[in-house]
């Protein structure tokens, strides 16, 4: 809109770049187009009201001004010099007075911005309609000419019928003129929008071309209803103040500007959108005068003065028309069909025309109508920018281009193009680890769709810029052996980066390099041992010391360590050591130890082992295959699969989970299981019915990686504790930090799988909409039993039996016993 009480010119500018956000000020151009009843100009008090209508008319600053109640020749002369052209002579122009039956209307236009090109009349039963033609300056076709009707309809109710003969004689006088851009304005006394004038004015007809439309699109009674406060344009004052206006306050919307509907799209001329304006009019002087307490829509001068100037108030809204070829940009590359992986450098290119400012450029990757990305905001318009391939992968990536200067054109990729999932999860060295100069270390890494090779570097502290290259191009195994050289830190690091796109990769944790030296205790380092069947359980440790030390060995109890049994490990590999002892069905405790020739001692953390035997039932949704791989960094983060029992009620005995065998054994932790019920929103995770901990795989007696999937296993039943028993829909949610678990998405089946993201507090479908999902479903399964009552679970422990029941069916339940 316009700024009020600006130069033209500068004003014209901040229309054109403010308003529709255009580049080139001589693209569009922009009129201002106002109606104003002056009430009996000039009267016998014109040299007291010409005054407040400067104040008026400079602050709108109008180019082109149709006005009602002129009395006279010279009253137009009056309005012109001492109103309009006061301060700023010659900027307005005035078309030759028509005097009529009653009062009149007159015609005012700046003449560096419009030319008037004549004047048609249509006479009614009491006052005169006229027509203004008007040309925007220095056009000489007339397909950008536009026309301004002037009109003061009938006042006061129970006059309907004449306003409408008065509107129908305007009506079909357009629909003649056939197609174009006309304006209908001035106080048309319409007490609501029901009135037949109004109807007849604004209704469709087999001659649409004279059809005119309110801008507002406020359609009601709008005559004393404070619905409509914000719109009324009569009266300004509450009292009479002697001059012969209306009074009462603002209470009636008579004043209106009306164009027809060819003044809805550019390149001609076009209403912009938000300009139409009732002047002065705040919406909070419903029955008031305009300058009753304070005005926020203008001064509290000019309040004063359209309370003593008229018993209107102006209405006014802006025009635009294109007047050259608007600017354009077209998206060259990627413009559909292409794949890349994350790290490669995309090259984004685009041409434009008609423009020179700047663009931005962003990035969808849900298709052309998904959610767009910022790559970069305000770059230079020289047709190409390189951006790296980043964030989450997706089939349906976009491309947008945007033209600073012109936010409304853009363009985006015809079709969608892909960003792949290619990822480096590096493992070892982990947190805590700790290596002595002279004595290896493996590095291992997992890889997705990585080809080529890597590139192993080394950081000794991470103050210090600069990394060490320990190999600077090798194949993608996934593991890269090093012996650890000086100097020694307690904050090294090593990071593994695929060689063509060194943007993507991993760092490691801080782990030590030690100096050599002697009487260091030893450590040792085991990866927990999952649950298991009956039958024999390998263990399997590492160990790393100064000096020479005994075997390690195994200890372990069933009854809370008030008895404990061992056995010593032998040696597997180089500082590998394993042993493998049968167990029959119960529960466990176990740590290992280890003692070096200076009598210092080493020992793991006590874990937990149950063995169960398999259970009858499967409920398994995966093809056994993983087409990959999700590693959490973030300790919050969980997964679940959704189960259907085969039938209810259904006794839980151990779930089986699938992961990577990348890392070693060394560096697996504990994976917790919760068993949730069903009956959250929507059927999602809700109450917690278990929550159980165990290793994460097997341990191999080799201590080597294996292949991957690995399966581990966790008994779904703490000791001591009663068998979960499920009557419907459960969930399996499996989580540790350290862990890549595995996810199909070549099954078929879908939609089962959920994971927690722990910003959002939430469980999320795992449909690639997010972040953190992933296509597929995660390889959980559960086992047990369809448990039909009364049938009794038995089950032994050591020496005793136990038996396991539900009260599902059954109030009574005996048991009967025989020692034969």
């Amino acid at each position: 809109m316009k700024m009020l009480g600006m130069k033209s010119t500068l004003r014209w500018l901040i229309l054109c770049v403010g308003a529709l956000g255009i580049a080139h000020a001589q693209t569009y151009d922009t009129l201002r187009v106002m109606t104003y009843n002056l009430l009996n100009y000039p009267g016998n008090n014109s040299a007291s009201r010409n005054p407040e209508f400067r104040k008026i008319l400079h602050a709108i600053d109008p180019d082109v001004l149709i006005v009602q109640e002129m009395q006279s020749s010279s009253g137009v002369n009056e309005f012109l010099n001492q109103v309009l052209n006061s301060g700023q002579p010659g900027a307005y122009s005035s078309a030759p007075f028509l005097d009529g039956p009653d009062t009149d209307n007159a015609f005012y236009y700046k003449s560096a911005r419009v030319s008037h090109q004549g004047t048609v009349t249509l006479t009614t039963a009491l006052r005169d309609i006229n027509g203004y033609i008007v040309r925007p300056a220095g056009v000489t076709a007339d397909s950008l000419d536009f026309r301004m009707y002037s009109a003061h309809l009938k006042a006061s109710q129970g006059f309907e019928d004449d306003r409408l003969a008065e509107v129908t004689i305007v009506r079909n006088h357009l629909n003649a003129l056939g197609p174009g851009h006309y304006i209908f304005g001035g106080d048309f006394n319409l007490y609501t929008s029901n009135e037949p004038a109004f109807d007849i004015a604004t209704q469709s007809q087999a001659d649409n071309d004279g059809r005119l439309y309110d801008v507002l699109s406020q359609s009601g009674s709008w005559h004393n209803s404070a619905t409509f406060a914000s719109i009324h344009t009569q009266s300004p004052r509450l009292t009479d103040i002697g001059d012969g206006g209306s009074t009462g306050g603002l209470d009636d919307r008579f004043d209106f500007l009306l164009p027809t509907y060819q003044f809805q799209a550019l390149p001609s001329w076009q209403v912009l959108p938000g300009s139409y304006t009732e002047f002065g009019n705040d919406g909070n002087h419903f029955g008031q005068s305009i300058n009753n307490g304070t005005n926020t829509a203008v001064p509290d001068s000019i309040a004063d003065a359209l309370h003593t100037s008229s018993d209107h108030l102006p209405v006014f809204m802006d025009i635009v028309r294109q007047v050259s070829s608007p600017p354009a940009v077209t998206i060259l590359q990627p413009n559909g069909g292409q794949n890349f992986g994350r790290g490669d450098t995309i090259s984004i290119t685009w041409s434009t025309t008609n423009y020179t400012g700047t663009i931005s450029l962003s990035l969808s990757r849900t298709g052309v109508s998904g959610s767009y990305e910022t790559l970069v905001n305000g770059t230079a318009n020289d047709g190409q920018f390189s951006w790296v391939a980043s964030g989450t992968p997706t089939t349906q990536a976009r491309v947008k281009v945007v033209l600073d200067g012109s936010p409304t054109t853009s363009d985006v990729s015809n079709n969608d193009f892909t960003i792949s999932n290619r990822d480096i999860t590096l493992f070892t060295p982990a947190q805590g680890d700790s290596v002595t100069i002279g004595f290896g270390i493996d590095v291992q890494w997992t890889a997705i769709n990585v080809t080529g090779n890597v590139r192993v570097e080394l950081s000794r502290s991470p103050s210090t810029p600069g990394w060490e290259v320990l190999a600077a191009s090798i194949p993608n195994t996934g593991l890269y052996g090093w012996v650890a050289t000086s100097p020694a830190t307690d904050s090294a690091r090593v990071r593994v980066l695929i060689a063509s796109a060194p943007s993507v990769g991993d760092t490691s944790s801080l782990f030590k390099i030690k100096s050599f030296s002697n009487n260091q205790p030893p450590a040792i380092t085991h990866n927990p041992v999952c649950d298991a069947v009956p039958g024999t359980v390998s263990f399997h440790c590492k160990v790393q010391d100064t000096g020479t030390y005994s075997l390690p060995y195994l200890i372990w109890t069933s009854d809370g360590f008030a008895t404990k049994d061992s056995a010593q490990l032998s040696a597997a590999t180089l500082g590998g050591y394993s042993v493998g002892h049968s167990f029959p069905i119960g529960f466990y405790e176990y740590y290992l130890r280890v003692t070096d020739s200076g009598n210092l001692t080493a020992r793991t953390d006590t874990f937990e082992l149950a063995i169960q035997a398999n259970c009858p039932t499967t409920i398994s949704y995966d093809d056994e295959t993983a087409e990959s791989y999700q590693w959490s960094s973030d300790e919050g983060m969980a997964w679940a699969v959704k189960f259907t029992p085969t039938a209810v009620p259904f006794v839980l005995c151990m779930a089986e989970y699938a992961v990577s065998v990348r890392k070693p054994d060394s560096l697996h932790g504990l994976v917790t299981l919760h068993v949730l019920n069903a009956n959250g929103v929507g059927g999602m995770p809700g109450d917690t019915l278990g929550v159980f901990t165990t290793g994460t795989l097997p341990n191999l007696t080799t201590g080597s990686a294996g292949t991957s999937p690995g399966w581990g296993r966790c008994v779904l039943q703490n000791a001591g504790e009663q068998p979960l028993v499920v009557n419907g829909d459960f969930y399996v949610a499996v989580s540790e930090a350290s862990t890549a678990f595995a996810l199909d998405a070549s099954s078929g089946v879908s939609g089962r799988s959920y994971v927690w993201d722990s910003c959002e507090s939430t469980w999320l479908p795992e449909d690639g909409g997010n972040a953190n999902s992933r296509l597929g479903d995660r390889m959980i399964r559960a086992k047990g039993l369809a448990l039909l009552p009364p049938t009794v679970v038995i089950s032994t422990s050591g020496n005793d039996a136990v038996l396991h029941w539900t009260t599902t069916g059954a109030p009574l339940l005996s048991l009967p016993s025989s020692r034969s």
